[in-house]
């Protein structure tokens, strides 16, 4: 009887450590997740950005040219 209860509160104690790891481990990969997401949010604005202004370069250049004959 005595080793039973024992047992149970072992078992009790290893599975809250268990949901507390899992738990750190949730936030943790969310807070990375959340990181990576907003990187690549920023590249993808800063590569739009080049892009719309190399589209822009390139409608100049050619009005210069169809201006220039």
């Amino acid at each position: 009887m005595e080793r039973a209860e024992r047992l149970r509160e072992r078992d009790s104690i290893k599975a809250a450590k268990a949901a507390a790891f899992q738990k750190r481990r949730d936030s943790l990969l969310a807070l990375r997740k959340q990181k990576r997401d907003s990187v690549m949010a920023a590249r993808a604005a800063a590569r739009e950005k080049r892009q719309e202004e190399l589209r822009k370069k390139r409608e100049e250049a050619q009005k210069k040219k169809e201006g220039g004959e």
